[in-house]
């Protein structure tokens, strides 16, 4: 449902309706949105605009985030391993992860978050291993900008990787790594500093260029931070460890089995020169997890860009036995793993161009939906009933498709159609117009149109004010 909702806005501001600060959902629900910072949004209007309005846009566009996503990976997999070759086995332990799997073509702005975030943290890994100092510098300053871009597509669960040069410097990693403990504290406050001028320094710069991008930050801190933070989506706030642990069970599993073999081989499962790189990852998992924990506000994805480095570790403890066994195989082995992999890839490609355009969720509602719409003039404002307002993909399916404004706002008597979801409430909320259901075979969703407006019946006028005289 929320990527629902940032599409029908990216595809607002590609129409030129609303803008990058001043973002419109529908007329009706949102006409100022203000739930989240736009970047995403913005970049995919972009798209819209280049390759025009149809929905294999959204998807193409999540699927290269996707793909920039794992580029990245394989590039945190450099500084820990060094072989490129190998770098396919963090790639299958995060796409193992279920939220991976399951939110990567949703749309959500954590997939569009997630490259920033990775590409902030390569940048510093490869400042603690430049030699020159006014490059090590550089490259945390643009560390900083990539964060405030993070922080520009879905606000403050991107800025966790502020801590990453902080870790980096007390363990004493990077090139000129035999220095005092006293200097490894000097160095983490003064790159941690850098970073944060970075990011600091590149909104203040979009503030001073655009005044309203400073209004919508405001706003969006003041209503959608502050003024939810203890908003109940969750009784615990251990939620969101459970969450993780949940979602990325299978990788566990995996890692164990593998793990097992390992042993059993007495095979190193962990080499002594990776061990900073895993634990600085190991700490940075941390970072992007239990800090959610502040708010009862939780929901699974906040934490979607912390499984890159999540896989990478898993990856690292096990690559040596990997290795171990691939060197065992023939070279056949070798040839036909990867052509049953391309097999295996063109079925998958085959059996989802089979699905395209038919609904996997909402099933109910973009059925009925595809019956209603014919009935609908485009930009047209229709009624539906109180209470049927918190059904949100409702009004995202129906602004998508046809740019069909929802409104439940006592303007039945201004709106030529009606929705219902249970026919015995009309007579309820017909109170100034009277319709006809539209004999059209829906499921649950029932067209209704206005016929007639009700004469307000003035009998009951007068005899009320009678009474107040007379009493």
């Amino acid at each position: 449902m929320d990527g629902l909702i940032y599409d029908c806005v990216a595809r607002n501001m590609a129409d030129g309706i609303g803008s990058m600060w001043h973002p419109v959902y529908t007329e009706t629900y949102f006409h100022e949105f203000y739930e989240h910072p736009p970047l995403a949004m913005f970049l995919l209007s972009l798209c819209y605009r280049l390759a025009g309005m149809g929905l294999w846009v959204c998807r193409a566009y999540s699927l290269l985030m996707f793909a920039i996503t794992a580029l990245l990976i394989i590039r945190l997999w450099r500084y820990v391993d060094g072989d490129v070759r190998m770098g396919w086995l963090p790639l299958l332990f995060w796409i193992a992860v279920q939220s991976v799997s399951h939110f990567s073509y949703s749309n959500i702005l954590e997939v569009s978050m997630a490259p920033f975030v990775v590409g902030s943290v390569l940048l510093v890994l490869r400042a603690y291993n430049a030699r020159l100092v006014f490059l090590h510098g550089l490259l945390l300053l643009l560390s900083g900008v990539l964060l405030a871009a993070a922080f520009l597509t879905k606000g403050f669960t991107g800025l966790y990787p502020l801590v990453f040069p902080m870790i980096l410097a007390l363990m004493g990693y990077g090139a000129d790594y035999k220095v005092r403990p006293f200097q490894r504290v000097w160095r983490a406050v003064i790159d941690t500093l850098m970073v944060i001028v970075g990011l600091a320094g590149s909104l203040g710069l979009l503030f001073l260029i655009d005044g309203d991008s400073y209004r919508y930050i405001v706003t969006y801190v003041e209503t959608q931070v502050l003024g939810t933070i203890n908003e109940p989506v969750v009784t615990s706030r251990f939620y969101i460890v459970r969450a993780f642990f949940e979602r990325t069970a299978f990788v566990w599993l995996l890692f164990a089995v593998v793990a097992v073999i390992g042993i059993a081989n007495k095979k190193q499962l962990l080499q002594t020169k990776r061990c900073k790189v895993v634990l600085a990852y190991c700490m940075l998992v941390a970072f992007g997890v239990l800090p959610v924990m502040v708010s009862l506000k939780q929901r699974s994805f906040y934490i979607f860009t912390v499984y890159p480095f999540f896989a990478v570790i898993m990856a690292v403890g096990i690559s040596p036995v990997v290795e171990s066994l691939l060197r065992c195989t023939s070279r056949l082995f070798r040839f036909v793993m990867p052509l049953v992999a391309l097999l295996l890839l063109g079925a998958a490609c085959g059996y989802q161009s089979t699905l395209y355009g038919k609904p996997d969720r909402d099933v109910v509602i973009q059925q009925d939906e595809q019956l209603i719409l014919p009935y609908l003039q485009e930009g047209e404002r229709v009624a539906i009933a109180k209470g049927m307002e918190d059904i949100y993909s409702l009004h995202g399916y129906y602004y998508r498709d046809h740019r069909v404004s929802l409104d439940c706002d006592d303007s039945l008597n201004l709106c030529q159609h009606l929705i219902l979801n249970d026919p015995s409430r009309l007579d309820e909320v017909c109170r100034h117009a009277s319709y006809e259901k539209v004999n059209i075979p829906t499921q649950e969703y029932h067209l209704y149109n206005r016929v007639e407006v009700k004469k307000p019946v003035v009998a009951d006028t007068v005899s009320v004010s009678i009474n107040n005289e007379n009493e």
